[in-house]
């Protein structure tokens, strides 16, 4: 099994999980009365990596629609009592939305990666931007992933890349760990309900 076959199977089945999420998240029902109803609520997404905590958000301003390019907020927290370095990289992928008759999975697509060295002094915030280098496509469903790149295995897998290698095959081999910080769609609100999930992606 090749690297294609494995970001491949790695993909689908965290598009799987998303949706299998979705549906049991949209069927449970807050404890409560009329007078004072309790309103779901949803944990932000956080990856937490060497003491580093972040979050993602759309960046003030910015519309998450067809035709526009996206810029993201990566907040990024020192919990250590000591300075922490480390490298991230955003991952934004595309998938069409599957007809529930159609016996094919809709593969997602990477459109735009970014890699970060993020150098924080003790207990430091830091709020770091980034925006994408495409605009988004219509009808599409969007993840935008946080991934922790492990320096060591930067390294080692420079020298071993085979020549002609996709860039975009690289991210997971080169990850310890990463989370779907951001989802959102192009789709129109009639076709599908929007809804912004996490999913823990393999080590």
């Amino acid at each position: 099994m090749n690297t294609k076959d494995l970001v491949t199977i790695t993909t689908v089945a965290l598009g799987t999980a998303t949706l299998t999420v979705a549906t049991f998240l949209g069927n449970i029902i807050e404890a409560g009365n009329d007078a004072n109803p309790l309103a779901p609520t949803i944990a932000r997404p956080e990856l937490v990596a060497d003491g580093v905590k972040m979050t993602l958000a759309a960046s003030a301003g910015c519309e998450l629609k067809a035709g526009e390019a996206p810029a993201f907020d990566l907040q990024t927290v020192n919990t250590l009592d000591k300075p922490a370095e480390m490298r991230v990289r955003l991952t934004m992928t595309a998938v069409s939305p599957t007809s529930p008759l159609s016996r094919m999975i809709a593969m997602p697509v990477e459109l735009w990666h970014e890699d970060r060295t993020i150098t924080l002094g003790p207990n430091e915030t830091k709020t770091l931007a980034f925006n994408a280098a495409t605009n988004l496509p219509a009808n599409k469903a969007f993840s935008v992933s946080m991934l922790a790149i492990d320096p060591t295995a930067a390294a080692e897998g420079a020298g071993n890349l085979v020549a002609g290698t996709d860039p975009k095959l690289r991210p997971l081999s080169l990850s310890r760990l990463g989370v779907v910080g951001l989802s959102f769609s192009t789709v129109p609100k009639a076709a599908t309900p929007n809804t912004q999930l996490a999913q823990v992606l393999p080590q």
